[in-house]
Parts: structure tokens; sequence; C-alpha cells
């Protein structure tokens, strides 16, 4: 990842020079102090500002629940090397050995990207990816959405109505529960997973901006 010397390099940046210097150790022998000083700007707080109502709901139900988690820590490249994808909540809740990444959404577009996005939080770099819709499965414009998602559950959306508001948030607070029911907290391997996600996303970029200078030269 490049760093423009004119300015002074971004969260993001800092965090991938990081894991860049982490690239060598041994597993066992990782320094995880700091990776976890720098993304603690992205933890989930009281104060932490989310997009819409739904994800606060989803972020209200985390803190209540003491579950360790960041929210929008990274922008993860695609595998088809165009866009970033920024996933809500990256979570310390461990299902099969991966950490659980919460996306908060309404209904899907059906598009190559949004596919991709989903499947390539599972298949490459690493996690157990929890998708929580307003949009019944049968219903949701990627017909496939199983082969993409780890989990579909369903969530009356509420949120724009005030009376239903309460019911939302039980419906929530309900999917999390059940959700560390069937995990184990992991901090340690949370810090493990993201560097080595990073550490492929940067790869990916690599190859992405060798592919462009290919293209002009």
């Amino acid at each position: 990842m490049g760093r423009n010397l004119g300015k002074p390099p971004t969260h993001m940046q800092r965090t991938g020079l990081i894991v860049e210097a982490m690239r060598d150790a041994n597993a066992s022998e990782r320094d995880l102090a700091p990776l976890a000083q720098q993304l603690a700007e992205d933890i989930l707080r009281r104060g932490t500002k989310t997009v819409n109502p739904s994800e606060e709901i989803v972020k209200g139900a985390l803190l209540s629940n003491n579950i360790m988690s960041y929210y929008e820590p990274y922008a993860f490249i695609a595998s088809n090397l165009v866009k970033a994808y920024l996933p809500d909540f990256v979570t310390s809740m461990v299902i099969d050995g991966r950490p659980v990444v919460i996306e908060r959404h309404g209904n899907c577009s059906e598009t190559r990207m949004e596919k991709e996005k989903y499947r390539d939080m599972r298949k490459i770099y690493g996690f157990y990816m929890v998708l929580i819709s307003s949009v019944p499965k049968d219903k949701n414009n990627i017909k496939d959405i199983d082969k993409c998602v780890d989990e579909y559950l369903f969530v009356k959306n509420g949120a724009s109505l005030g009376k239903e508001i309460a019911h939302e948030r039980q419906q929530i607070e309900a999917i999390i529960e059940n959700l560390m029911l069937r995990s184990r907290p992991d901090r340690n391997l949370l810090l493990e997973k993201m560097a080595d996600a990073i550490d492929i996303d940067m790869k990916m970029r690599e190859k992405n901006r060798q592919m462009k200078e290919a293209k002009r030269s």
C-alpha cells in the first residue's frame, strides 16, 4: 500500500503498515499490541456513530452483552479488485474458528459485487458472515444468498416506525444472544484474523496496482 508523502497516512494506511511489519513474525510470536492500539479507534463504544437506526440497535445489543467488536474497521478489497467492502461489525465472537461479522442490511443488489463482497469475507478473508436483513430470504434480490453468507437472518425493520422499534430491538437482542450461545469469545484470535485478512488485502491491492501499471506500459 503506497503512501502519499505529501499527506499523513490515513488510519487504514497506518493499520496496513503495522500489519506489514508483523508479516514476517511467526503467528505464535506476534505482538498484537500495536495492531490492537491502532484499531482502538474503531472499537465499538456508546459514542460510536453508526449509519442508521438499525445499525444503532445492533450496536446496543453488542454493547449490552459486552461483546468486544469493531465498527467498520477496514475496507477489504473484493476479489474482482474493483471495489472494497467495509463490514459493519467485526466481533470477537468465534464460530467454527472464524470471527463473526454482522452486516445489517435491507435488500441486496443483484450484482456480482454484492455477492462477492460477502462471499470473499468468508472464503478469502476467513470470517463467519452473518447477514441480518429486513427482507425475507425468498424476497431478496440475490436468489442464491445462502451461498454467499454463513447465516441469513430476517428481522422486521421497525427503526423508522416508532411503535415498532422495540420489536426490532427484541429481535436483534435475541439474535445476538443466540450467536453468543453458539460461539466463544476470543479477542486475540480476532486480532490474529484481522492481521491475516489485512495482509491478504494488501497483497491483492498490490496485485491490482501491478496489473494497472502493466496495462499502462
